[in-house]
């Protein structure tokens, strides 16, 4: 979840997924004791035998959604996981476990994962004990408890989702400060809640302190949420393991670096070919490399392989997808002679140039504020994409940017060469999008700036040589040769000219 949704929405998404998935609890303690009351009454079962009976209920449903899960779900969006090799260089078991160890290894998701404990956890300490609490302290019949406990769990389907709500519309306001401080007082309120709660004498009041606490407990697991995905973008799937492990959850693994593994490939080099191939090109080279690949030749090894070719094919095969995909490695326009328009865009400098030079890549960037927080000479927030730039190139001391680039949660501020900056700022500008009439349109960047300059300084290369080339070509040219170009062009013109003159005598009977 935290890695499918948008930066400015994925609180609201994890807190109406989670908090809706929860409102099962209350269902749950809603119909477990009419089911138990049922089986007592009319089937006549003893206390023991109809609370074990009662247990099948929720046994049943559990067991058809495994089955479920197991019949439709896939591993991953392009389909299951395989762990084979392939041509595109699988993970590695040491590179896994680097991610492991330094996702490990993050102070920020262990405090993340300990505040979650204090939300969460105390939210399914009080699912198994709430009926039981007003059953004995009150004296109410199990039906009653359990209607009034049921209000706990399904206060979820608004509190869980409020909180994200709360997390993106602070976060859009003031940040990464902004989430944090939400997510603290909300907290504080459901601390405060839950020790008033075991302090109420009376009924009435316990349900209405315990429905007060149950909004704001729940709403902190949302605004968690709306930090877990800001903590670490690499080791984003151990920052979620670590919270599903801590508290009681069955951990589910997913290829953390698949986003990244998929933007670092190059269909053109995937397939063997230049930039600049024809179809019929990497047609030719798409088949031979089938013939290598392919399951039917290669194995169950090959089918990773195979279907990472048919996904280049597809892709560079069609006009309208290789535009897109071109655009998308940084393959646009440039200028006459291979360089970056000139315009008033990127950074400038304070004093005299360096080697080395600041670049935000604003892909990542989640608007925390941090980074001008603490060089605001340096950095500067865009608000209306609501992500930060190198405004001035050390515009602060050292010290101060040092810190600023070590505070970034999700280290999207990079060292580059001065000689580079020049292009990355120019690409990881929002380009106009085509589209047809009026669908499609819009902003885009690279989806990876650094992969996109690399061809862009790639493709200026070529067309520089092919500049030279043909510049050279006509300065080598000889006095003969020109006139026997231009021997030759007068001789085709007069032969084009005799067969159309041909042609109009005799469509006019002549």
């Amino acid at each position: 979840m935290s890695s499918m949704f948008s930066n400015n929405v994925v609180a609201v998404a994890n807190g109406v997924a989670a908090g809706w998935g929860n409102v099962g609890s209350g269902f749950t303690q809603l119909v477990m004791p009419l089911i138990y009351s049922f089986l007592i009454n009319t089937v006549n079962l003893s206390s023991s035998t109809a609370w074990r009976f009662a247990f099948s209920v929720p046994a049943f449903f559990q067991t058809v959604t495994a089955l479920m899960v197991l019949a439709f779900g896939q591993d991953l969006p392009d389909g299951k996981y395989k762990r084979s090799s392939n041509i595109t260089g699988e993970i590695s078991k040491e590179n896994a476990f680097t991610i492991l160890l330094n996702g490990l290894k993050n102070y920020r998701g262990w405090i993340l994962g300990l505040t979650y404990g204090f939300c969460f956890g105390v939210e399914l300490t009080t699912d198994n004990i709430i009926a039981q609490y007003f059953y004995e302290r009150f004296n109410l019949d199990i039906k009653t408890a359990g209607a009034i406990a049921a209000s706990f769990g399904l206060a979820n389907i608004v509190s869980r989702p409020a909180g994200g709500l709360v997390s993106d519309e602070m976060g859009r306001r003031f940040g990464m400060r902004g989430r944090l401080w939400s997510l603290w007082v909300v907290q504080t309120v459901a601390g405060l809640l839950c020790f008033l709660l075991g302090r109420s004498n009376s009924l009435w009041g316990s349900v209405l302190v315990m429905c007060c606490f149950s909004f704001f407990v729940q709403a902190a697991s949302g605004l968690t949420f709306g930090v877990v995905p800001f903590v670490s973008k690499r080791y984003i799937s151990w920052i979620n393991l670590r919270h599903d492990r801590k508290w009681g959850k069955r951990p589910v693994l997913i290829r953390c670096c698949q986003e990244k593994l998929e933007q670092n490939m190059n269909y053109y080099e995937l397939l063997g070919v230049s930039i600049d191939s024809s179809p019929e090109e990497i047609k030719s080279s798409y088949r031979k490399l089938q013939k290598k690949y392919h399951p039917d030749i290669a194995g169950e090894k090959g089918h990773e392989s195979a279907l990472l070719l048919n996904k280049a094919y597809r892709v560079l095969v069609k006009d309208d997808l290789r535009k897109e995909y071109d655009a998308s490695i940084g393959r646009i326009a440039v200028g006459a002679a291979g360089t970056v328009p000139t315009g008033a865009f990127g950074s400038v400098w304070k004093g005299p140039m360096r080697d080395q030079a600041l670049f935000v890549d604003e892909n990542v960037c989640i608007g925390c504020r941090e980074c001008v927080h603490y060089a605001s000479n340096t950095f500067v927030m865009d608000e209306s994409l609501g992500t930060a730039h190198v405004k001035v190139q050390f515009g602060d001391d050292d010290v101060r940017i040092e810190t600023s680039v070590d505070s970034c949660p999700v280290n999207c501020i990079h060292w580059v060469d001065a000689e580079e900056l020049r292009v990355l700022e120019y690409l990881i500008q929002p380009q106009p999008k085509p589209g047809y009439g009026i669908y499609g349109q819009g902003w885009e960047r690279p989806a990876n700036v650094f992969m996109a300059a690399k061809y862009f300084n790639k493709q200026s290369m070529e067309q520089e040589k092919k500049q030279k080339y043909a510049q050279r070509t006509k300065e080598e040219e000889t006095p003969a040769q020109a006139r026997a170009r231009e021997s030759a062009y007068m001789e085709l013109k007069n032969g084009n000219f005799a067969r159309f003159w041909s042609w109009m005598k005799k469509s006019i009977g002549h």
